[in-house]
This record gives C-alpha cells, sequence and structure tokens, in this order.
C-alpha cells in the first residue's frame, strides 16, 4: 500500500521496519507524524469537544523511549532540537511525494 515491502517484518523475519516513519491522519488533514521514536503532532482535539480538532501554534513533540505515554510533551526536546530538522523533512518528502502522484483515476 505504501510502496515498501512490509511481509518480513510483519511476519517476524526482521526486527527492523522499512519504513522509519508514519503520517498521522484525522479526516483529510496531516495530525502529526512519527519517525523513529519520535512523535511530532501538529493538530489536538479539544478538551471540551472531543470531535473539534485544533490547530496547535507551536507543534507538541514527544519522545517515545522517555515519554512512551505521551504525558509531557518537550519533556526531552530542549535537549535534542536537532529532531526538528528529520521530522521536518519527512513532512516535507511526503507533501512532495503527494504533489508527484496523479491521484486515482477517474471512472
Amino acid at each position: 500500500m505504501d510502496g515498501l515491502d512490509q511481509s518480513d517484518f510483519l511476519m517476524g523475519k526482521s526486527d527492523k521496519s522499512p519504513r522509519e516513519s508514519v503520517m498521522i491522519y484525522v479526516g483529510n488533514e496531516i495530525f502529526g507524524l512519527k519517525w523513529r521514536n519520535w512523535k511530532i503532532l501538529f493538530k489536538d482535539m479539544a478538551e471540551h469537544s472531543p470531535y473539534v480538532v485544533r490547530t496547535l501554534a507551536y507543534p507538541s513533540i514527544y519522545n517515545l523511549l522517555k515519554d512512551p505515554k505521551e504525558e509531557v510533551p518537550e519533556l526531552n526536546y530542549l535537549a535534542d532540537t536537532w529532531v526538528d530538522v528529520p521530522l521536518y523533512q519527512v513532512l516535507e518528502d511526503f507533501q512532495a511525494s503527494i504533489k508527484q502522484d496523479a491521484g486515482t483515476p477517474g471512472p
């Protein structure tokens, strides 16, 4: 589906997936992305209305190894600001690949 053969990873023949990143969508909007052990969220769900998606003024960034429950955004981020570069590169590469895709053929 995403152009990479994941069968060895899914069948337990490999410990590592060939994919390092995953885009996170809510509906048709990019909600965030995960790259290696890092996750960045550009949006969240409104506290008082769980069906309302809010765009964050500043993205929340989590180190999933140190904060697997995603309880404290940026808890370990200040020591690792380098992660901005690969996270945003994943986003840019993904958006560029979408522009190159001709889309679904018409009926």
